[in-house]
């Protein structure tokens, strides 16, 4: 169930800080990774009752996060076993799956879990992160074009894309700066 969300065909990637995040109790999400596999991650909450739902983390009751590695597509599907029927729907009456900016979204215990406003305010505050790539080819390849390799500046990495390929270049540790343009990357 659910579309796919598909950035095929441009050069970004998500990125690391997004997190596969599930609100309610009763509720079992799935993110699916590839269109063409059954590859994915799961993350289950559960609670018999409000006094079970942790407050302000995501740790499994009421909420659970978990970390993903995606690529150029997801699809998240979620479900109840019970249907938001069995002693949870006085305080949540439906689950919520996404995809989203880890450090954007702050858990708030039962009041999220009966907010109707839930949706509305996680669409405006956290947002799917998305890190960019250059070409097709891998560190490896690229250097072997140093007229268009682009990590070329002192201080710089170069980070190879995911399964898709390419690449994109980062400061080294310690050091500050646009990585692409002179001068590169500076120390402290």
């Amino acid at each position: 169930t659910g579309a796919w969300v598909d950035i095929d065909g441009t050069p970004y990637l998500y990125s690391d800080a997004n997190v596969f995040t599930v609100v309610g109790c009763d509720d079992f999400g799935s993110l699916f990774r590839d269109v063409n596999s059954l590859s994915r991650k799961g993350c289950m909450t559960t609670c018999d009752d409000a006094e079970d739902v942790d407050k302000d983390e995501c740790s499994g009751n009421g909420c659970c996060q978990t970390s993903v590695n995606l690529d150029k597509y997801f699809r998240i599907g979620l479900s109840s076993d019970f249907n938001h029927t069995y002693n949870v729907s006085s305080f949540n009456p439906c689950g919520y799956a996404f995809l989203g900016e880890k450090d954007k979204f702050k858990f708030q215990g039962t009041s999220d879990l009966n907010d109707p406003d839930f949706l509305d305010r996680t669409k405006a505050n956290v947002p799917i992160v998305l890190d960019w790539i250059i070409g097709d080819k891998n560190c490896t390849e690229a250097r072997k074009d140093p007229a268009s390799y682009a990590c070329k500046h002192e201080n710089t990495d170069c980070i190879n894309g995911n399964q898709s390929g390419g690449y994109r270049c980062s400061c080294k540790e310690g050091y500050q700066g646009n990585p692409y343009i002179s001068p590169g990357c500076q120390g402290n």
